[in-house]
């Protein structure tokens, strides 16, 4: 008797756990730096909004309420957002068959992204020194965490997703 093969998506597609990790940590880095362009403008516009004599009081308490849950708000949306991307590709490449053998060819490349993880941390740090960024690690604690450790961050999504697509058992 023949075995039936359910039909999942993409499960006659082959994986790359390098390039679903790569994808994670763009999309994550993407956010970082435009929320690190927000920040300041909306910090301004805050003062500008503060200083006015024109507005109301009203108005003024509701733009300070903004400012100050801005940060708190991305910050748990930066978390959310890499728990679920991370979850996303995990059950992905679990639905997806590669052969081990490119096991090995994804730790080489491994290895270039944490480079590169190396590289977009320092580039950070060398953002975060510049006065227009200066409190910006204090206000999104989780954000600044993640890019102080990206490598490890990488390494644990890339390795991970190379377990679960590499490692499960066929049949």
């Amino acid at each position: 008797m023949k075995k039936r093969k359910l039909n999942f998506p993409f499960s006659n597609k082959k994986g790359n756990a390098v390039m679903d990790t790569l994808t994670i940590v763009i999309v994550l880095i993407i956010f970082i730096f435009i929320l690190m362009t927000l920040y300041p403008l909306f910090s301004d516009i805050n003062v500008d909004v503060q200083n006015d004599p024109d507005l109301p009081n009203a108005t003024k308490e509701m733009v300070q309420t903004q400012f100050t849950n801005f940060p708190l708000t991305f910050d748990n949306l930066f978390l959310f957002m890499l728990a679920l991307f991370w979850m996303l590709v995990l059950i992905a490449s679990f639905m997806i068959d590669a052969h081990p053998i490119f096991f090995i060819v994804a730790v080489i490349l491994i290895a270039v992204l944490v480079i590169v993880g190396a590289v977009i941390s320092n580039t950070y740090e060398e953002l975060e020194l510049d006065a227009d960024f200066d409190n910006f690690g204090d206000a999104f604690p989780t954000i600044h965490f993640f890019m102080e450790h990206i490598v490890a961050f990488i390494l644990a999504i890339a390795f991970s997703v190379s377990f679960v697509l590499y490692a499960k058992l066929k049949g």
